[in-house]
């Protein structure tokens, strides 16, 4: 250390703080423990080496270092606990020689300035928030030992263009990769059962997306303010999309499920959907013969808009001559798929029919 103290426990086995004005730090040799919030706030800190002899460094250890730029950690084995270095904004550079296991939750959170970070093989846990706010980091790859990846992990990481993510992984949580306004594309992982709310949320560049066989359920907001997204393509036809996954996707043109395409039209109210007549019903009602009510169309505007007004023209039926614009005060409910023929009465007791 340059100058100042370093307190230590009376055994001469814990790093318990520092001098808040060092600039660099090597903690002596003896000392396996570095306490919780040992180094917590100390601002003019730029530096510091940490000797094999460390077995455990406390959470929030290096909390709030804001002038902290480089890291040499020589410990056998190590854990970064959760906040280590959270509020880090200058850090740069951590270099890991022995093994590190786990990565605590917003271990790196905030960390604006981190560019890059090796994750090796050996981590077998990414905490939640673990690099919130690196907005940074260019690039990530998840090791095969990582098998999930916690609420808000990538969340706010700006300027991520790339994600290594193997197909082992089986959860990725709310919020993940939130606010990652950099990613043109992502690969799902084909193990992937349930993508969750907000998971992709203001992923504003991404222009496409595919969802895998695998997956059963997407969450509302999944891809919420994705405005970039231009195309989704769906490989499971018996998917669970919850409402508003698509909200805020100003620019999506086209959602495919198992191979077939709806093409998405932008209307007053959001988006509606135009479908082939393969995907029609046919439905009698009065005077009306055979008019093709359009199955599942709802659906697809409840993924976009959540529940949808009639009254601007998001629902059309129509004969084989004629198209019918259909108006109301009718709200449209979640899951629904087909219109029934008693709906289609009620509804056409308030229709403006455009001939």
């Amino acid at each position: 250390m340059d100058r100042g103290f370093v307190r230590i426990s009376k055994n001469g086995d814990k790093l318990l703080g520092i001098d808040k004005l060092s600039t660099r730090l090597t903690i002596p040799d003896g000392v396996t423990i570095i306490h919780k919030m040992a180094l917590r706030d100390c601002e003019c800190l730029v530096e510091v080496t940490i000797p094999d002899t460390v077995t455990r460094i406390g959470d929030g250890a290096f909390m709030n270092c804001i002038s902290l730029k480089r890291v040499n950690i020589h410990c056998k084995t190590v854990w970064f606990g959760n906040n280590m270095f959270h509020g880090c904004t200058s850090l740069e550079e951590v270099n890991v020689t022995g093994t590190l296991l786990s990565i605590g939750s917003s271990a790196f959170e905030g960390c604006c300035s981190l560019k890059s970070i090796n994750i090796p093989d050996t981590v077998n846990r990414i905490g939640s928030a673990a690099f919130m706010g690196c907005s940074s980091l260019k690039f990530i790859k998840i090791p095969l030992s990582v098998d999930s990846i916690a609420n808000n992990t990538f969340r706010g990481c700006t300027c991520l263009t790339l994600i290594d993510m193997h197909d082992s992984i089986k959860s990725i949580g709310s919020s993940a990769f939130r606010e990652c306004t950099g990613l043109t594309s992502i690969t799902i992982p084909r193990s992937l059962v349930k993508i969750e709310e907000h998971t992709f949320q203001s992923c504003s560049s991404l222009k496409d997306i595919t969802i895998p066989v695998s997956v059963e359920r997407v969450c509302c907001f999944a891809f919420n303010g994705c405005d970039g997204l231009i195309s989704v393509d769906i490989l499971n036809s018996n998917v669970n999309v919850s409402p508003l996954v698509f909200k805020g996707c100003n620019s999506l043109t086209s959602i495919t499920i198992k191979g077939v395409k709806y093409n998405i039209t932008s209307g007053r109210n959001g988006n509606i959907c135009t479908y082939s007549d393969s995907y029609m019903h046919d439905v009698n009602y009065g005077g009306v013969d055979k008019v093709k009510v359009f199955a599942g169309v709802r659906y697809i505007i409840d993924v976009i808009n959540g529940e949808v007004s009639l009254s601007h023209e998001t629902v059309m039926v129509y004969d084989e001559k004629k198209e019918f614009h259909i108006h109301g005060d009718t709200l449209v409910s979640v899951m629904e798929t087909l219109i029934s023929e008693i709906e289609l009465k009620r509804l056409f007791n308030h229709a403006v029919i455009h001939g």
